[in-house]
């Protein structure tokens, strides 16, 4: 490779570092929203960016201000996932209990240790007016094991992420609004986990492989950049996005629950669909609930209305007869009956509407 492709390489990962610092300022009026969000989601961006300058001003050759060391003694490696994670539970409260974010600082303790080690490191050269301490580290190996360790530790906590999301979009009812922001941080953290992935597989081969070692250190952060850019993108296009808070009424949710369970006994161990005189006020009755809550609890969490609510589970008892071996010789219109159907028109139009095949069509598919 010639001198000025790396030089272009290098004004990339720069440009790439300066857009991440930018963007930290251009935000910075959207923090009144939800000001916590800000503040951690500027530890991951400016960390990210960081990261660029630092490595960036190193491929240039450029160590010092004078003699100032330039790799100051800033912990980036753990602030990057730990930022980026409690960015996302910042925007989440739960009322009348510990925000999410509070019960977790613990995850700061490598961060914190990381930051120790590189001070104590960065005083001894300029005490010493030398390199000699970071040569002696790097030639321990312990850089190497760092960098594996803390794209591991991101990875677990991209994971971890991903798991609170959809426990969040699984436990609580949402509005369409909230519903939307969480399809954003699960896209986000999706992205994330992709990124810490890659870089993984760069750095491995970085220090595996003698012969790519600069051009996979060069293609890892350029993956840096292209994240950071697309970060950029985001925040100037859809600034809004980024910044949010919604308190999730746990009470609220907690009696939803228990409603769940007592409509999956009902419906679907004791098969109350079947039943040819169930109404919406009968159902109520069993739920111990009136009429105007059951209709909105299936209207709020099912987007639907009773009468198709009930056809759902008669269709999907339908599928499940048709898999089972025992039904293997029975009629659809048997099956249909089976399943609390009460005429062979209504469950054909039922059937075809929520399945977009006739039964015949969905049988004759089934056995391909």
């Amino acid at each position: 490779m010639t001198t000025s492709y790396y030089n272009f390489q290098n004004t990339i990962i720069l440009f790439g570092a300066f857009q991440g610092f930018m963007l930290c300022f251009f935000l910075y009026n959207k923090k009144k929203g939800n000001p916590l969000a800000y503040l951690f989601f500027i530890l991951f961006l400016f960390s990210l960016a960081y990261i660029n300058f630092s490595y960036g001003l190193m491929f240039m050759k450029i160590y010092h201000i004078g003699k100032i060391p330039l790799s100051f003694p800033y912990p980036y490696d753990y602030l990057i996932a730990t930022g980026f994670y409690f960015y996302v539970k910042s925007q989440i409260t739960q009322k009348e209990k510990t925000p999410y974010y509070k019960k977790e600082n613990y995850l700061f303790i490598p961060t914190i240790i990381y930051g120790l080690l590189q001070s104590y490191w960065y005083f001894i050269r300029i005490k010493e007016g030398d390199s000699r301490i970071i040569r002696e580290v790097e030639a321990s190996g312990f850089y190497t094991i760092n960098e594996f360790v803390r794209f591991t530790f991101s990875l677990i906590l991209g994971l971890l992420t991903i798991n609170f999301l959809n426990r969040i979009k699984t436990n609580y009812k949402l509005s369409s609004k909230e519903n939307k922001n969480i399809r954003w941080l699960t896209l986000f953290s999706w992205v994330f986990i992709s990124y810490v992935l890659l870089s993984l597989v760069l750095t491995g081969i970085t220090f595996l492989s003698d012969k790519l070692n600069i051009n996979a250190f060069y293609f890892t952060f350029l993956t840096n950049t292209a994240l950071i850019y697309w970060i950029g993108y985001i925040g100037y296009t859809k600034p809004n996005i980024l910044f949010f808070k919604y308190s999730l009424d746990t009470q609220q949710n907690e009696k939803y629950y228990d409603l769940e369970k007592k409509i999956v006994q009902i419906m679907k161990v004791e098969e109350q669909f079947k039943n040819p005189n169930l109404s919406l006020s009968k159902l109520a009755s069993l739920l111990e609930i009136s009429s105007k809550e059951l209709s909105g609890y299936i209207n709020e969490v099912y987007k639907t209305n009773f009468s198709e609510y009930i056809n759902t589970y008669k269709v999907e008892k339908v599928k499940t007869l048709l898999d089972n071996f025992e039904f293997k010789h029975y009629t659809l219109e048997a099956i249909s009956r089976e399943a609390g159907f009460n005429s062979k028109s209504s469950f054909n139009l039922i059937f075809k509407k929520q399945t977009g095949l006739t039964p015949s069509q969905y049988k004759k598919k089934k056995k391909q």
